[in-house]
């Protein structure tokens, strides 16, 4: 009775054992990276946010301030920066009207995220970040040239032109330009809404068509540009393109290519005169008034002594001819 009960009695054997073991591990194996590769892409587009939210911010600052001053994030607004979470340490850093960047580090985050923008007209434009990467690689390849005169007299205005195309090589493109325009350019991803800017501290810039356009196959995207010059020298003009795209869902601006131009600006003669009496107004306009006060006085005191000459003259003159001929017609009656 004891055997038979003692044999009834069953186990796992240590086969049996190490198999449910290894297909254990094997499911570890599996689920524990992919865990932690979510967990990492979840900080990471945490990181993300939290600066998108912070270039939004400082977007909103150098529009009200201008970009001469890169903010601090105590200069930016309570409301957006509370959206921000608190275990991230952020930083801006850049240049003023040049570049700016939004530096996220986290003790969870694996390395500092960085979005990076350059400042045209007091606009953010984000390079492409990491996130970014895909978008970038699946734009277009086109061509893109930049057209404007190699000098111009101050007084002028003149028309400037960057090209975009789809179809049309660097020479095609350059057919239709001025031809005593220097024109500059080459092959650039091009996406299917993309925005140009004009930027110079030294011109008068008015964009003669809008700056967000719609790029197509069948024909070529213009924008145009005059352009009045501030004062004499050699001054550069930048033309920013840029793709407009979506990153994380949030609407954002890559940077594609930057080209500068340098223009001569000449002065003629009679503009010389004019910007040394501007310039110098502060004493010319003086001394002026006092020659022409002190020319009217001696033009009076002048015409006053000749018109006193001309007076005694003339009073001579009638004495003289009353006496005469009394004198000859006594001279006649003693004859």
């Amino acid at each position: 009775m004891r055997s038979s009960q003692r044999n009834s009695i069953y186990g796992f054997t240590l086969i049996e054992l190490g198999i449910v073991v290894s297909i254990i591990g094997i499911l570890f194996a599996i689920a524990i990276p992919n865990f932690l590769a979510y967990r990492q892409r979840g900080r990471q587009n945490a990181a993300i946010n939290d600066a998108n939210i912070t270039m939004a911010a400082i977007a909103g600052y150098i529009d009200e301030y201008g970009g001469k001053r890169i903010p601090k994030m105590s200069d930016l607004p309570k409301d957006l920066l509370s959206q921000i979470s608190p275990n991230h340490k952020i930083s801006i850093e850049g240049e003023p009207n040049k570049y700016i960047e939004v530096i996220v580090e986290g003790p969870k985050l694996s390395n500092p995220y960085v979005l990076k923008a350059i400042l045209s007209e007091g606009v953010p434009q984000i390079i492409p970040p990491p996130a970014g990467d895909d978008i970038f690689n699946k734009l277009k390849i086109g061509h893109a040239v930049v057209s404007a005169p190699k000098e111009m007299n101050l007084n002028d205005k003149e028309r400037v032109f960057l090209t975009v195309s789809l179809k049309k090589k660097l020479d095609e493109l350059k057919k239709n330009l001025p031809k005593e325009h220097t024109v500059k350019g080459g092959k650039i991803k091009i996406s299917d809404r993309m925005r140009a800017t004009l930027h110079s501290l030294d011109f008068i810039i008015s964009a003669e068509n809008p700056n967000i356009q719609t790029v197509h196959s069948y024909s070529d995207t213009k924008w145009i540009w005059l352009i009045k010059p501030k004062s004499a020298g050699e001054h550069e003009l930048v033309f920013t393109l840029c793709a407009l795209g979506q990153i994380n869902n949030l609407p954002t601006s890559i940077a594609l290519e930057t080209y500068k131009e340098k223009i001569k600006v000449n002065v003629e003669l009679f503009d010389k005169t004019v910007l040394f009496l501007k310039e110098h107004s502060s004493w010319i306009y003086p001394i002026i008034v006092v020659l022409f006060g002190f020319v009217t006085y001696f033009i009076g005191v002048v015409q006053g002594k000749k018109e006193k000459r001309n007076g005694t003259e003339d009073k001579d003159g009638i004495d003289s001819s009353e006496i005469s001929p009394d004198k000859e017609y006594d001279e006649n009656e003693s004859h």
